[in-house]
């Protein structure tokens, strides 16, 4: 529900800003969503350590389906951006949370079962948005894409809530740490960071600021401090052993530091620009070049579904005896290179070829590969300490690439039309194709048809960045070879004698402090 919301809404736009007649202010529907999205991802998973697995999930399932019915109900697009925003909150807990827990409670034997299952999960969801946004806002109100939430999540609560033992611990590695040692500071440099960079690109990716407004300016700017001084604060705290007893750290360096997992999380953040590109771009390719309906258009993305779900499972199902991790995640990428290349060799003339639906098998297969592969790495690669926080980390790098591939999909594509239909438009007109390129058909064929080259090249251009993109990802792949990986077998018995040295710690703990009451009594 949560990943389907983050693109559901793309197909329904339109139909929304009819309503509110609004596209400029209903854009940010949609972006309230992925910015909420990436300023507490992480932060979510450390308040899981604190406050326990079951309680936040619950949380954030019931602020996901509250909000969801709320956006339902929004009378003016100001409601719908706020009621998003919250909604986004309890989204990225449940996203982040899922990824979690369910490597956690999993047996070992199974793991590669639900590994594979996470990253069909994942994969699926964030495609299947827009052709079930289109499904919906074709027959019958746009509000449905918001109340659709209200039973599903009703129901997940309750099952959650009645199944899930109040007293399970499926993490007894470590002590409960306590609230005030969260990672505030780290948190808000974090979202600032994150938030601001993405929105600065998409501001002047839709010509509202210039790169240099002073907006953008002071933005780019802020955003840059923010994540210098976020990651030396996190450096600082990472290497002071005094310091990490007070404070824990919101990205612990030595995640980042472990070549294998830091080269996985950076390949996860450029693979999520690659993903969330195509997610975006080729829905819009059909609406704009081939006139489809917005159903159609989503149709059209089910190759790209399907192969996604076939490559996770074999990403995930490779290494349930040997760790070929190295292996899944290279060819992943290899195969992202290849489709994202090939679909930039679309018929520049417009007509659809069925070749284009081979590329999108060759791409989702290998976005597929990579997506539980980099989650399957996360269960066998990282400290048992840090396994909450490197998940929510590969969470919200996947967002923020998919968030900043969006951005510069439209930047793009408002160059083209800057520089295409200038002589042909009034600046007004411009300024209105920037935010819905649906306007075109108020302009009269030959702009149209001019609009439908336009965008052609300009859809070649951004499947040729995405490969670019896929290109480094397959170098952070093949530098995250090891000689000996951590294999399943090897993972399940580190955790049963962290779990049985840390139960003794605890009798440990208990008998003296039983010995010392005995004496002061």
């Amino acid at each position: 529900m949560c990943l389907m919301d983050m693109s559901i809404i793309s197909t329904a736009l339109f139909t929304i800003s009819v309503d509110f007649k609004s596209y400029r202010q209903t854009i940010w529907a949609a972006l309230a969503y992925i910015l909420a999205d990436l300023g507490c991802a992480v932060f979510f998973t450390r308040l899981a350590d604190v406050f326990g697995r079951k309680q936040m999930l619950l949380a954030s399932f019931s602020f996901f389906t509250v909000f969801s019915l709320a956006c339902g109900f929004s009378q003016t697009v100001e409601q719908l951006i706020v009621f998003r925003t919250l909604q986004g909150i309890g989204g990225t807990g449940l996203y982040s949370l899922t990824m979690v827990i369910s490597p956690e409670i999993s047996p070992p034997k199974y793991l590669h079962h639900v590994v594979s299952a996470i990253g069909a999960t994942v994969a699926v969801a964030g495609v299947m948005g827009p052709v079930l946004g289109g499904v919906i806002t074709g027959n019958t109100t746009w509000r449905w894409i918001f109340w659709l939430n209200v039973p599903i999540g009703t129901i997940a609560i309750a099952v959650l809530y009645f199944v899930w033992p109040g007293t399970a611990n499926v993490t007894d590695v470590v002590d409960v740490p306590s609230f005030r040692r969260l990672d505030f500071l780290g948190a808000i440099l974090s979202a600032i960071s994150s938030i601001g960079f993405v929105y600065c690109i998409e501001q002047v990716g839709t010509k509202e600021y210039t790169w240099s407004h002073p907006v953008i300016i002071g933005l780019t700017a802020l955003s840059s401090v923010s994540l210098l001084s976020f990651l030396s604060w996190e450096y600082f705290i990472s290497h002071h052993a005094k310091i990490s007893t007070w404070i824990l750290p919101q990205l612990p360096m030595r995640i980042i530091f472990h070549r294998p997992m830091g080269l996985a999380i950076l390949s996860t953040l450029l693979v999520g620009y690659v993903q969330f590109t195509a997610i975006f771009s080729i829905p819009l390719r059909a609406q704009i070049v081939d006139l489809n309906t917005p159903v159609r258009s989503g149709l059209r993305l089910l190759p790209l579904v399907a192969s996604t779900a076939c490559g996770s499972l074999v990403g995930g199902g490779s290494s349930a005896k040997k760790n070929l991790t190295f292996y899944t995640m290279s060819i992943g990428t290899a195969l992202v290179i290849v489709g994202s290349g090939l679909l930039s060799t679309l018929p520049a003339d417009g007509h659809q070829v069925t070749a284009q639906y081979g590329y999108e098998v060759l791409l989702g297969f290998g976005l597929g590969m990579t997506i539980s592969t980099a989650t399957f790495m996360n269960s066998l690669e990282v400290d048992f300490i840090d396994h909450a926080v490197s998940q929510g980390t590969v969470a919200q790098c996947r967002i923020l690439g998919g968030a900043v591939g969006i951005a510069m999909s439209t930047v793009v594509m408002n160059n083209h039309i800057q520089t295409a239909l200038t002589g042909l438009l009034s600046p007004q007109a411009l300024s209105n194709l920037y935010i819905s390129p649906f306007d075109i058909v108020e302009y009269g064929v030959e702009v149209e048809l001019a609009f439908r080259a336009t965008y052609i090249s300009a859809f070649a251009q951004d499947m040729r960045i995405a490969m670019y993109v896929a290109c480094a990802a397959f170098i952070c792949a093949l530098c995250a070879w090891q000689k000996n990986p951590p294999t399943v077998a090897e993972r399940s018995a580190a955790l049963e004698l962290a779990v049985r040295e840390h139960q003794e710690s605890k009798r440990e703990k208990s008998s003296s402090k039983l010995q010392v009451n005995n004496e002061c009594a």
